[in-house]
């Protein structure tokens, strides 16, 4: 039924009681939760699914950015792709959610940014 808000809120919620994001191991295919949440007006629903999803890019980011400048060219693309993504969650939030919430995350992802100014030519 085209524009069933309520059955559509039932299967995502159903989705993600069966396939947690935490445990489901592609995170990318989760990436779209917190966008369909905000566009349902689910607002609680949307922040917990990015806070899962910022959480685990940001435990990614960090662990990557123990890597030496030697290994750079080897991790590069995973680098690329996972703070591409940490983004695109951000960009989801600024655009629906108001107040500080974007503002506190985007702090965050500025300072994640800074773990890898080791690999930045100067």
């Amino acid at each position: 039924i085209q524009g069933d808000t309520l059955k559509a809120k039932e299967i995502l919620d159903f989705s993600i009681e069966k396939m947690p994001i935490k445990d489901f191991d592609h995170y990318t295919l989760s990436v779209g939760y917190p966008e369909m949440y905000y566009k349902l007006g689910a607002k609680k629903e949307a922040r917990e699914t990015a806070e899962t999803l910022l959480q685990l890019y940001k435990e990614k980011a960090l662990w990557l950015s123990t890597f030496s400048k030697e290994f750079t060219d080897i991790i590069i693309d995973e680098i690329d792709t996972t703070l591409y993504i940490y983004n695109s969650i951000l960009s989801d939030i600024k655009q629906y959610d108001e107040g500080n919430y974007f503002k506190e995350k985007q702090e965050e992802f500025t300072t994640v940014m800074k773990l890898f100014s080791h690999l930045i030519e100067e």
